[in-house]
């Protein structure tokens, strides 16, 4: 009799709130993901940026949050998804964007700066684009701020419109296909207990199923092999340059709802390419998950070949595709 009265409740529920409004628990899809072009971010992230939810990244200014959005992109287009980039810091570079893999032709650039107007794109773009890329919070202005003098103090009066729209851009949020990476700045702790926080209203840390914190490590340089080092290199050992060829930075998961939370993750930029040292993770994965047995400088690989010290071990991984494969399925298991 209890059954019969909840499914005529869950009927009357249905027909008024429509057919998607209640479901049984074991009935909630899985969450797909976006790759993020990087194999340690994905193994951070849980296999890559959920779709369906809520990503915030904060984190001081060049520690890579820009470059692993357009990473995303990439791979978002890849799989047919849909795309949009609200460009509120006016620093978009097509030239840069196109050496990274992106489709310029199917990325739809949104060039407003203040917050109301973010709000509003954003909900009519909800319904026919799938993932938004919003760099960054910290940039937009309010309309009241842009209406009084320079010199008024309004305290807490972005972070009152930034929730205003987000909830109401979350009213129009499909949370079977859209995904919202919300690029944010960090502020210094200096008068509490130190670190970083993020900027902006609290409803992001709430709304937000993955949080990531991004800090840029250290700059590196090339050693006389031509690899990124961070053996106290102040130059580039090729050229002599001073100005550095990298960095390393790293992640922290501070909140996750679609993975393991606390995480975290060193990476490496090659500025001359403009990507991942993917080369560098492999090699430090085939290391940890002990693919490849270490004795002193030399490693032994599964098929009994030994290599001398790390870049032999790049080198084995980038021209052994089988070796390569099973450290990113040993990887991947581990997400």
């Amino acid at each position: 009799m209890a059954n019969n009265e909840l499914e005529k409740v869950l009927a009357s529920i249905r027909k008024q709130y429509g057919e998607e409004v209640i479901r049984k628990a074991s009935m909630s899809p899985q969450v797909k993901r976006i790759p993020t072009g990087s194999l340690v971010m994905d193994w951070l992230t849980g296999g890559g940026f959920p779709i369906g939810r809520w990503v915030h990244g904060y984190g001081g200014y060049a520690s890579a949050k820009t470059l692993t959005a357009w990473h995303a992109i990439k791979e978002a287009q890849k799989m047919g998804i849909s795309c949009a980039y609200y460009n509120i810091e006016n620093q978009f570079d097509p030239v840069w964007a196109a050496a990274r893999g992106i489709d310029l032709d199917k990325l739809q650039i949104i060039e407003v700066t203040r917050i109301e107007d973010v709000g509003t794109i954003m909900e009519s773009l909800l319904s026919v684009v799938d993932f938004h890329v919003v760099d960054s919070i910290g940039a937009a202005v309010s309309a009241d701020e842009l209406a009084g003098d320079i010199g008024d103090w309004m305290p807490g009066i972005a972070a009152r419109a930034w929730g205003k729209a987000l909830r109401r851009a979350n009213d129009r949020f499909d949370n079977t296909r859209n995904t919202i990476f919300l690029i944010n700045h960090a502020k210094d702790l200096f008068g509490k207990m130190g670190g970083e926080e993020p900027g902006g209203p609290k409803l992001i840390n709430f709304y937000s199923s993955l949080n990531l914190h991004f800090r840029r490590s250290s700059w590196l340089f090339y050693d006389k092999s031509g690899i990124l080092s961070t053996d106290g290199l102040k130059t580039d050992s090729l050229t002599g340059d001073t100005e550095p060829d990298g960095m390393e930075f790293v992640v922290r998961v501070a909140k996750s709802r679609v993975g393991e939370p606390l995480r975290v993750a060193r990476f490496r930029m090659d500025f001359k390419s403009g990507e991942f040292d993917n080369l560098w993770v492999l090699a430090k994965a085939a290391d940890y998950f002990q693919i490849a047995d270490k004795k002193g400088s030399w490693y032994t690989l599964p098929d009994g070949s030994k290599v001398q010290g790390e870049n032999g071990l790049r080198e084995a991984i980038q021209e052994n595709d089988k070796f390569r494969d099973s450290i990113i399925k040993r990887v991947m298991e581990d997400t």
